[in-house]
């Protein structure tokens, strides 16, 4: 008999089936880590438990099905509700932060006060931006990174529909106008990018040129591009 003709054994099973109860649970609006335990409670202290996977495997399946759930939206008409974050306190006081900070149609900018003050006084930061993950028609995401207590932190995101010089100037134009009414100073040491002169001319204006820098990586990239061109 073949391998996959085989009957799995009941244990396996039933943990396979405690893993699509969690699921169901993230469809119901229970959160990914929350319904993950509701699945592993079906199979704690039984057989079954080993054939549960940790959460740290687990995860990315939660996550996907918490995606899925997410109603479709396109920039310049995000739901009012997903512009800020929505938590209870100790006091158990709902609170909501303002993380949606501009939104039309060639841009969505995301950052929290907290987190522009984070910019503003990190010794280190980063930006660059992902296509694989981009949600279309955007072009690219844009990340801010910055280096918070020896680890790297995501500080600011932006949903871009182009990689202009000038699209790159209103995401500066938000923090310098944020940080004015904040009464933030920036303290940072220096800023890292890849070398699109339209993202470093941009940022420039944020901090001055003397504070922003190349990419070790991206400068290898670049060379090693180069090389396989010139044979």
């Amino acid at each position: 008999m073949c391998q996959a003709c085989k009957a799995m054994p009941k244990p396996e099973h039933e943990a396979k089936q405690a893993i699509r109860h969690g699921l169901d649970q993230v469809s119901n609006g229970i959160k990914p880590k929350q319904s993950w335990n509701l699945g592993y409670q079906q199979v704690q202290s039984t057989p079954a438990e080993i054939y549960f996977p940790p959460y740290f495997y687990a995860k990315h399946g939660f996550h996907r099905r918490k995606r899925a759930c997410y109603p479709h939206m396109e920039l310049g008409s995000i739901l009012e509700e997903y512009h800020y974050f929505h938590f209870v306190n100790e006091k158990n006081e709902k609170i909501k932060i303002p993380w949606c900070r501009l939104d039309d149609k060639k841009l969505a900018i995301f950052c929290t006060d907290l987190q522009l003050k984070w910019i503003a006084e990190s010794e280190v930061l980063t930006g660059d931006a992902t296509f694989s993950t981009r949600p279309l028609p955007s072009s690219q995401v844009f990340f801010m990174h910055g280096l918070i207590n020896g680890e790297w932190v995501t500080l600011l995101t932006a949903v871009m529909t182009s990689k202009t010089e000038r699209d790159y100037d209103r995401i500066v134009d938000f923090i310098k106008e944020r940080w004015n009414e904040l009464n933030l100073t920036p303290k940072f040491d220096r800023m890292h990018f890849d070398y699109k002169q339209g993202l470093q001319n941009a940022f420039k204006k944020l901090c001055g040129p003397e504070k922003v820098r190349g990419c070790l990586f991206h400068y290898a990239q670049a060379i090693i591009q180069k090389m396989g061109e010139l044979g």
